[in-house]
């Protein structure tokens, strides 16, 4: 089947508004919020529904010419290894540690019992609670996945998320891009010697 007309491939990503009420309600109940990252998150994930075989790496190639390798989990650019960690991690969330999986959000989940709050976009997760129970939520976290807790958002220093700095300045937590973005984006695009014109 073409990749577009096949729907079993969907992995779905947190939505932007998601995203700016779970940061909303970080700041509203003085909650920590923090990033990490899952470490090669697509090979937690069980291939089940299909049978995917590769071409083994050196030196086994040569060592068994024409021999391929059944793969038992998903990894880097197997179509479905989105979705297939996606389900992965939820079912973690939901069956093992205790979160309800949002409705209008799939990628956000609540700790009604802990008010521990988790937005994934593919392997990066943001979580926003009360700190202590968030550094419980990543102790029993790493007991299921390969994690890695990343920085708490502050007032001393930028936090990058999803390419995105984040800083609290007083009250407000600002959000903004990194100084080279936009210099990198027009030199890939071959626009970096473009001059602006008025309209």
């Amino acid at each position: 089947k073409w990749l577009d007309t096949r729907d079993d491939l969907f992995a779905a990503t947190p939505t932007t508004t998601g995203l700016r009420i779970l940061l909303a309600i970080g700041m509203a109940k003085n909650y920590t919020i923090r990033v990490g990252d899952f470490s090669v998150a697509f090979m937690h994930a069980d291939i089940s529904d299909e049978d995917v075989y590769c071409t083994p790496p050196e030196p086994w190639k040569s060592r068994y010419p024409g021999w391929v390798w059944k793969m038992n989990k998903a990894m880097n650019g197997f179509r479905k290894a989105p979705q297939n960690f996606q389900d992965f991690i939820a079912g973690v969330l939901t069956t093992k540690l205790g979160f309800t999986r949002g409705r209008a959000d799939p990628q956000l989940f609540w700790n009604k019992a802990t008010d521990v709050r988790v937005s994934i976009h593919v392997d990066d997760p943001i979580s926003v609670g009360p700190d202590e129970e968030i550094e419980k939520f990543f102790d029993q976290l790493e007991k299921h996945v390969l994690f890695r807790r990343g920085d708490r958002f502050n007032a001393q220093s930028p936090t990058k998320y999803l390419g995105k700095l984040y800083q609290f300045r007083g009250k407000e937590l600002v959000a903004s891009l990194p100084e080279k973005y936009l210099p990198d984006t027009m030199a890939v695009l071959g626009m970096e010697t473009c001059a602006p014109v008025s309209t």
